[in-house]
């Protein structure tokens, strides 16, 4: 997952900094809001001892906390707002309360749920769901991306938000124990936003300390200063009350969930092959007589290009990317070291993309940026303080070999402002055979790539659409570079993320032919030459574009005289990269990388 950019060895002193700067802008500019910013987030467990006469709950309760936590008495008010799950409670019933406790101890309820009321810590868990029960209740299993897996249960009283998840998709559990030792599910979610955690771009010369204290939140991350786009987190799970009452104040633009995304390897047909250390693999493949890529390394090979690999990271010591490679940043781990790393379903995934782009624009330089983590799942918050990153430091290409199905404001302006600064953007269409539109791969001005096997024929496991594919390329049992518990060497991999990188180092050759073209004109001259493959494809006709040509595209002269005057792009002074020592190989208690199955996140209907 792309975790961001939250820094953690600055992350005490932003939190003593917002509080400082909150009360302040309390007393000094909110008065209307002393009175909620008197409150405090609370949530407890407790038995309904008296209840509204309403049959909607509206009105006030009172509630006594569980006698191990403190038997507190409780005056409780719900109002239209307040959100009853699975119905509205009865007297005698143990519910959960979360709200907000004032001065006078009344406490105004955001939500209302039924409890196990055992007291205990709830835990949460994330992976595949492996099996799930036919009416959703009853015993799930879920696999984590070390192979990790978990039983637990879904009763009556299980909230399934966002839909209900299917086998093959990634979710997300909060669970209790109970006393016979196993695990009852009190919530379970397609893992498609991470909790606790919301996206805003405030108005101008409003302060996030200002919002963080009228909603009770804590200011993580600046994303992007000029655009006033801040990471906040939420207190418990109250991230979406939160999003919908901010999307309402006129101090705040926008506000949305802070979305997940993952590298799309959908079909679990496709294995990974480690193919040991044995290069010759890797260097002569038909993929690339596919594409010509002869012709066009006869005209130019990539010089002065810089291609950020927005990924899992890559392999800093591998031998076929040595010299290849130019400092970057890994923001999951918030350092300067982006080495590809972990055990999860992901491993060795941007090594991968890495590898093809070196063999496309050969002097080219790569500039790694991790924003996934093993699994290959990260977040939008994350991706777009990473493309902001590469702009800013230099990359002129940006391969994008992940996706999401949610449109996220704050990623979609991070590419459009790549684009301003006349970064050519390129992305994966997915691996769900589906038309359905991705992203970052359907925002206009990003090349969109889709995948086709050695006969150009449409891989089956590949997206496709008329709109918002532009071109094809190999995308079928590609080779190339890669790192596992055996260490650096080579494998095979299929996907539209192995398509997007031959597309990526094709943009890194044509940028250097056109220095000065906008990314629309490396597009256009990408497309115009590509060869048409609706013949082969009379299913998807005008749907997976044509395949890409890098002989044909280089030798093409398109008329760039009326394009506008770029903006100037950061220029980065390649330094040494941090050094980086491999673990033991092989790592204890990890197995070879065999079937990788990450499919993009399915948004449920809402």
């Amino acid at each position: 997952m792309f975790f961001f950019a939250i820094h953690r060895r600055t992350r005490l002193s932003i939190r003593l900094m917002a509080l400082a700067l909150g009360i302040i802008s309390l007393l000094l500019f909110s008065l209307p809001y002393i009175s909620a910013s008197a409150a405090s987030q609370i949530k407890f467990v407790g038995t309904v001892l008296t209840a509204p006469a309403q049959p909607n709950g509206i009105g006030t309760w009172t509630i006594q906390q569980t006698i191990q936590d403190g038997g507190v008495l409780y005056t409780v008010v719900t109002d239209a707002n307040t959100q009853f799950d699975n119905g509205v409670p009865t007297v005698g019933k143990q519910v959960e309360v979360r709200g907000q406790l004032d001065q006078s101890g009344t406490v105004f309820a955001e939500r209302i749920r039924p409890s196990d009321g055992n007291g205990q810590q709830e835990r949460d868990f994330r992976g595949i769901v492996v099996v799930a029960p036919a009416n959703q209740i009853g015993q799930w299993i879920f696999q984590n991306g070390q192979g990790v897996t978990q039983t637990i249960t879904a009763d009556a009283y299980t909230i399934f938000d966002h839909g209900i998840p299917v086998v093959g998709q990634w979710a997300e559990t909060q669970s209790t124990p109970q006393q016979n030792g196993t695990l009852l599910a009190k919530r379970i979610r397609p893992d498609d936003f991470e909790t606790r955690e919301l996206v805003a771009r405030l108005s101008t010369g409003v302060l996030s300390s200002t919002i963080a204290s009228r909603y009770d939140l804590v200011p993580e991350s600046t994303l992007l200063a000029s655009g006033n786009i801040y990471l906040f987190t939420t207190p418990d799970s109250v991230e979406e009350d939160r999003t919908r009452q901010m999307a309402a104040d006129p101090d705040v633009i926008w506000a949305e969930l802070n979305f997940v995304g993952r590298i799309p390897t959908g079909n679990p047909a496709r294995v990974f092959h480690w193919g040991g250390t044995d290069p010759s693999g890797y260097v002569n493949q038909n993929a690339f007589s596919q594409v010509d890529l002869a012709a066009g390394l006869a005209r130019y090979q990539g010089q002065g290009s810089i291609v950020a690999v927005l990924d899992t990271g890559v392999d800093l010591t591998h031998p076929s990317l040595l010299g290849h490679l130019v400092s970057g940043r890994d923001m999951v781990a918030d350092d300067d070291i982006p080495q590809d790393e972990g055990d999860g379903l992901g491993w060795g995934h941007g090594t991968h993309i890495a590898g093809v782009i070196a063999q496309i624009a050969p002097a080219s330089q790569i500039m790694p940026v991790r924003v996934l983590d093993s699994n290959g799942r990260g977040n939008t918050f994350t991706l777009a303080y990473a493309v902001e990153w590469a702009v800013n430091h230099g990359a002129n290409v940006i391969n994008l070999s992940l996706g999401t199905d949610a449109d996220s404001r704050v990623l979609h302006e991070a590419i459009d402002n790549a684009l301003l600064h006349n970064v050519v953007v390129v992305a994966a269409a997915g691996n769900d055979n589906s038309n359905a539109k991705r992203y970052p791969v359907g925002y206009a001005g990003v090349i969109g790539v889709t995948a086709v096997d050695g006969a150009n024929v449409k891989a089956d496991f590949a997206n496709y659409g008329a709109t918002w594919v532009d071109i094809a390329a190999p995308g079928v049992g590609i080779t190339s570079t890669i790192i596992t518990a055996q260490g650096s060497g080579y494998a095979s991999w299929s996907g539209t993320s192995m398509a997007t990188s031959f597309v990526s180092g094709a943009a890194a050759l044509a940028r250097q032919k056109f220095p000065l073209a906008n990314p629309l004109t490396i597009t256009q001259v990408l497309r115009a030459t590509a060869r048409n493959i609706d013949v082969l494809n009379p299913a998807y006709v005008g749907q997976v574009g044509g395949i890409l040509d890098i002989g044909a595209a280089l030798a093409a002269t398109p008329d760039v005289s009326s394009t506008p005057t770029p903006l100037a792009t950061p220029t980065l002074s390649p330094t040494a990269l941090p050094s980086f020592t491999p673990p033991p190989t092989p790592l204890p208690g990890v197995q070879q990388v065999g079937k990788l199955y990450l499919p993009f996140v399915k948004k449920q209907n809402r």
